[in-house]
């Protein structure tokens, strides 16, 4: 079960940690700024040690003669990209990407006309500019009219309103209100270094457990350097 906080909570915890709780120096606005801010931050470690934390899937279906289509405005990075045999289906491959300094080709140019499976099908991802959307997915050659499953890593919401929630999964909202604090802290030109000893506590313990969400079926490594082999045995 989740362990979620409204953005009130968090706000309120971020004065805890500040000591400012009945402080008007840093509004409620900054303190949420800060906060989004710092949810970022976390995103970002987070990713580092378990990509698939925040992995959603998104299906879409191609039209034949267009090549280019906008992603969804949460995209932040591919895990991967498929095309369905069926629509609807779960059977599918998986397509290549390739870089836009490669050039384009024409479905009667390299890969001839008869383009049905979809071997030779590839994409490239560009965009999103300083406004932060319109970021876009363009196939070659034509993908025709196919329904694709895209795996892609989603930015995090943005949390405007009290009620809004965050998940900390494990408490690592403190991370959140930690590094709020901090910046209260900074800016009343006091001394965060409390503050930032416990943030890089929870980040030590944070990067140990984030990447372990799956222990059961752990890899082993075998040693066999030095064996040999001697009438189907092996000799220890």
């Amino acid at each position: 079960m989740p362990l979620t906080q409204q953005l009130s909570e968090l706000r309120t915890s971020a004065r805890r940690i500040a000591d400012m709780e009945r402080s008007t120096f840093v509004t409620d606005a900054e303190i949420d700024a800060y906060l989004n801010l710092g949810v970022r931050h976390l995103w970002a470690l987070l990713f580092q040690s378990d990509i698939d934390r925040f992995v959603v899937r998104f299906e879409f279906t191609t039209t034949t003669g267009t090549r280019e289509y906008t992603l969804p405005d949460d995209f932040m990075v591919v895990r991967l990209l498929e095309v369905l045999t069926t629509s609807g289906g779960e059977d599918a491959y998986p397509i290549q990407a390739y870089n836009l300094s490669e050039g384009h080709t024409s479905n009667t140019g390299l890969f001839g006309s008869a383009f049905t499976d979809g071997e030779h099908l590839r994409y490239a991802v560009y965009g999103q500019g300083t406004a932060g959307a319109g970021t876009r997915i363009r196939f070659d050659p034509d993908p025709q009219g196919r329904t694709f499953r895209l795996w892609y890593v989603a930015a995090p919401e943005e949390l405007s309103v009290d009620g809004d929630l965050f998940d900390g999964v494990l408490g690592w909202e403190e991370w959140v209100t930690l590094w709020a604090g901090e910046q209260m802290l900074l800016k009343e030109e006091s001394d965060p270094s409390l503050v930032i000893r416990r943030r890089q506590e929870v980040t030590s313990i944070m990067k140990k457990v984030a990447g372990s969400r799956d222990v059961g079926s752990a890899h082993r490594v075998a040693k066999v350097r030095g064996r040999r082999r001697r009438r189907g045995l092996v000799a220890r």
